[in-house]
């Protein structure tokens, strides 16, 4: 009978520590799982009353009856007016939410030129931006931080350009290809130099890769965890998002064995959600359980390591950034609120049959970034 009671108490020990499934009142899978990005939704020209609304409203929104539906927000600092910072930490400061940043480079402010003159400015750029994050009060600062995005956040000539030759034609694989790892290995030590200054300062940078119609490299997970390994620095890691693999991945297997491969490594990871064409989280076709799956088994979210819920609409500091092929939602922030909700629910209902990482995933996922970081870094 003792020995019976030493089993049960061992068992109820390993579902205690390792539940099988989120139930719904199950702190653990709820609390914190979730943060908000607020791409072009939250603050626009200036600070005003509707922000604070906004904010008020989600810091309110509660699951589960009781539990906070998010932890934190998602900050984009893409204007150059620096004191409008000042009144958005005011704002951020009647709030309890952790905060990121994020922001992306331009064609002027470019860690990976080749010119030495905008490489010098994309660092400074950075260093700014690492400065503002510790002004909001953030911990992390993310973005595609390697290329310009192609659209360019300003209307000049420089800003919305393919890469071109010296006749002025697009560079197209296999030169493209080229000149990307040649502007990668130039952005390792002035990446090195960035993340060195935040480390000063307390502030971890993710760099996010992006699909290949926004920006011309680094699209690939592969490509960000080797460029992280070659900069070397424990405050330095990724920024993934679904909806990128879903479009240009490799596929759930894969990115299980990179993803174990980039914890194993110690580099942070963040995870972010969009719907692949920008709309709306609860009607797209992601296929949460495989990644969710993942993510649960490599035991991934937590509070300073939450879920960032992406939506987008044509609102914002600049809005050339976004170039969108349908109607702006008639209400954008109840689309938000419906895919935070939306976000828990599939996260917790994941099937058990999900949560593994397949074998031979990490071998495989190694081979990729192997071959990536000798063909790229090893000229």
């Amino acid at each position: 009978m003792r020995n019976n009671r030493i089993q049960w108490l061992i068992l109820a020990c390993y579902f205690f520590f390792f539940p099988l499934n989120a139930h719904p009142k199950d702190p653990i899978k709820t609390k914190n799982q979730a943060f908000v990005s607020v791409n072009f939704l939250l603050f626009g020209g200036s600070p005003d009353a509707v922000n604070i609304e906004r904010l008020k409203q989600l810091s309110e929104l509660k699951i589960n009856n009781d539990v906070s539906a998010i932890n934190s927000i998602f900050i984009p600092i893409y204007d150059h007016d620096i004191g409008q910072y000042e009144e958005i930490k005011k704002i951020l400061d009647q709030f309890s939410f952790n905060v990121f940043t994020t922001t992306p480079m331009s064609a002027d402010k470019d860690i990976t030129s080749l010119d030495d003159h905008i490489g010098a400015a994309g660092v400074q750029f950075l260093k700014e931006r690492v400065l503002i994050t510790k002004k909001l009060g953030g911990k992390v600062l993310t973005g595609a931080l390697l290329f310009p995005e192609l659209k360019g956040l300003v209307h000049s000539p420089q800003s919305s350009i393919w890469p071109l030759d010296s006749s002025g034609n697009r560079i197209e694989p296999p030169a493209l290809t080229v000149l990307v790892n040649k502007r990668l290995r130039t952005a390792v030590s002035r990446m090195q130099e960035v993340v060195d200054f935040a480390a000063t300062h307390g502030i971890i940078v993710a760099n996010e890769y992006i699909n290949h119609w926004e920006i011309c490299g680094g699209n690939t997970i592969a490509s960000a965890i080797a460029f992280a390994l070659e900069v070397n620095r424990p405050n330095f890691g990724i920024l993934t998002d679904i909806s990128h693999e879903v479009l240009q991945g490799k596929g759930p297997y894969i990115y299980a064995g990179e993803l174990q491969l980039a914890k194993n490594a110690g580099l942070p990871i963040y995870l972010q959600i969009s719907e692949p064409g920008r709309g709306d989280i609860v009607n797209s076709w992601l296929p949460f359980d495989q990644f969710f799956g993942i993510i649960q088994a490599l035991d991934l979210v937590d509070q300073d390591h939450p879920l960032d819920i992406e939506i987008f609409d044509a609102i914002g500091l600049n809005p050339s950034l976004m170039h969108l092929t349908r109607d702006p939602f008639p209400d954008a922030m109840q689309v938000l609120i419906d895919g935070i909700r939306y976000t828990h629910q599939r996260y917790e209902q994941v099937p058990d049959n999900y949560k593994y990482i397949p074998p031979g995933a990490l071998s495989a996922a190694k081979d990729l970034i192997d071959k990536e970081r000798n063909e790229v870094y090893q000229k």
